[in-house]
């Protein structure tokens, strides 16, 4: 179920809430209107933590807090009117009271919307947890919750049990995944490679409609504007597409259930340098195409990105675009993970960052932050 406003959480204004009211928006199970953010007395502070484990423990969601509600004898509750915040440093307090009361712990964000007229509204962003069911800790007792339509219920027993299998499943889907798409790029890989792979953290999210999902949704030539013919092949259940140049190659995965999962990988080729100035700059475009298509598609949630180096051992990294400064990289085969959100994707040194370390310490060299930092700013515009 897609949010009513079609952008990041963060990126929303006083406008977009004002449409909820004019528009009489219900709330549905993935948005919740709350008129304040009381958090004085304690049972205030346990309706807030109910709130934030029910969408992290379902399909996640957004919280306008400074949104008062009404009830429709058919759509249930709906947007009213703005009714802005004015207490003070709200969100700190939240923030602190969500971290020490929820275990395990969980991703959510809060972010502040300033008021025309004076005071502020609170937007609650909670993705749909990989590690659930998350529990509140509270007066030395466990309480598990969920959303359900425009309600928050207890969970029952067999739920929870039922979770925690999904949950196990899940951490075996996102191996599988990435092996898919190891072999769709890599399959088989003559010399030395490098795998880029980028996943919704969750398990069989609807991210597309394989029924409706067009290939302008899937395509961008700003950051993509090496490849040209049809991205895709259609199967009978999913989409799969993989466009191969002289030494790098791209692919996308589409599932059954509408899980997107990206690829972009690059062939050594023989007798030939790495030059990482070249392959920084491909990995900025695909970092930047992943986000533009998941935030497209209605996708702002957790994501994990995946690099893999194999049989590196003898191939010379090209440091500079000068050509003057090539080593030996030492290390044969690795694999790291990055986690995040979408909107991390768009920040594409701080996402690069880890990647350029990982070379700058197989090769022995200074890898310090400061380094690292002088080393991208002389070397890649973005």
């Amino acid at each position: 179920m897609l949010l009513p406003i079609s952008k990041a959480p963060e990126n929303w204004d006083e406008n977009d809430l004002l449409m909820l009211c004019t528009e009489r928006i219900p709330e549905n199970q993935r948005l919740d209107y709350k008129r304040e953010l009381n958090l004085e007395p304690p049972k205030e502070r346990r309706e807030l933590l109910k709130d934030i484990t029910s969408l992290a423990n379902s399909n996640g969601g957004i919280i306008i807090y400074g949104m008062q509600e009404e009830k429709h004898p058919d759509l249930g509750s709906i947007a009213a009117k703005l009714t802005p915040i004015v207490e003070p440093d709200l969100i700190d307090r939240a923030t602190r009271i969500v971290r020490t009361n929820v275990a395990p712990g969980l991703q959510f964000y809060l972010y502040k919307i300033e008021a025309e007229q004076g005071g502020y509204y609170i937007i609650a962003y909670v993705p749909e947890s990989h590690i659930k069911p998350h529990a509140i800790i509270w007066d030395k007792r466990i309480y598990y919750y969920a959303r359900r339509n425009q309600d928050n219920v207890p969970l029952t027993e067999p739920e929870i049990r039922d979770m925690y299998t999904v949950t196990a499943l899940a951490k075996t889907s996102i191996r599988q995944r990435y092996a898919d798409m190891e072999k769709i790029l890599f399959d088989p890989a003559p010399w030395g490679s490098l795998l880029l792979t980028c996943m919704p953290m969750i398990n069989n999210l609807e991210i597309a409609n394989t029924l409706s999902i067009q290939r302008d949704q899937l395509n961008s030539a700003h950051y993509v504007d090496w490849f040209n013919g049809n991205l895709l092949r259609p199967f009978v259940d999913r989409f799969e597409g993989v466009n191969l140049g002289a030494n790098n190659s791209f692919g996308i995965k589409i599932y059954e259930s509408g899980d997107i999962t990206y690829g972009m990988g690059f062939h050594i080729l023989p007798q030939e340098p790495l030059a990482l100035t070249w392959l920084v700059h491909d990995w900025t475009k695909a970092l930047r195409f992943y986000s533009e298509t998941y935030s497209t598609l209605g996708y702002w949630g957790p994501i994990r990105l995946w690099f893999e180096v194999v049989d590196l051992a003898d191939t010379a990294i090209q440091w500079t675009t000068n050509g003057k400064d090539r080593l030996k990289i030492e290390h044969r085969a690795t694999l790291f993970r990055i986690d995040g959100k979408v909107d991390d994707l768009a920040e594409a040194k701080t996402m690069c960052i880890p990647l350029i370390r990982y070379f700058l310490q197989a090769c022995r060299r200074d890898w310090s932050e400061e380094f690292t930092e002088a080393w991208f700013a002389a070397n890649i515009q973005i």
